[in-house]
């Protein structure tokens, strides 16, 4: 066993093995949010999805909420509907953020159980050499996952009421007749 991989065992013991789970919970939340956010977007392109998904294939994630948000601010400018968008891609972005803090950085036990301690570091131009530390609990990790499938919830509740008063397509993967 090489010496990082027992560092990793001996400052990460079993008792962290849930907030591990919900490590890996989180980062296939965020892929079904990214997936969603592109339905919706797609939804605004009437295609049959296959404009649809080369149009978002490789688009990051502040990539596609700008293009959702675009595609119906120039279909149907900023109403009600708009300004749900715009609340929900707000929170979908904040909580991509805290996906990003989670999987881009390294994380020690805290010394306490179900709490460990994130450690980033960054050297940049603007602010120089950075190192951020703070704690998470289990909760944390829970809560975020929670936000990821509220997202999705109240995004694909979003759409069906789009596809309802006809400002979006309902979006079937081959055209009628195909």
């Amino acid at each position: 066993m090489g010496v990082w991989i027992q560092a990793i065992e001996t400052t990460m013991p079993n008792e962290h093995n849930k907030i591990f789970a919900a490590m890996g919970h989180i980062a296939t939340c965020s892929t079904e949010l990214e997936l969603a956010l592109k339905a919706v977007a797609g939804s605004l392109i009437d295609d049959y999805q296959q404009f649809t998904r080369i149009t978002t294939a490789e688009l990051s994630f502040s990539g596609v909420i700008a293009l959702l948000l675009s595609l119906y601010r120039a279909r149907y400018e900023e109403d009600a509907h708009f300004e749900a968008l715009q609340m929900l891609t707000k929170r979908a972005d904040a909580a991509q953020q805290k996906r990003n803090a989670v999987v881009h950085s390294i994380w020690r036990s805290a010394g306490a159980p179900r709490v460990v301690t994130r450690i980033k570091t960054t050297a940049k131009i603007k602010h120089g050499y950075k190192t951020q530390i703070e704690n998470w609990t289990l909760d944390d990790f829970e809560d975020l996952v929670k936000e990821f499938q509220s997202l999705v919830n109240e995004l694909s509740d979003l759409l069906k009421e789009l596809i309802a008063c006809e400002k979006a397509f309902n979006n079937p993967v081959y055209p009628p007749g195909a």
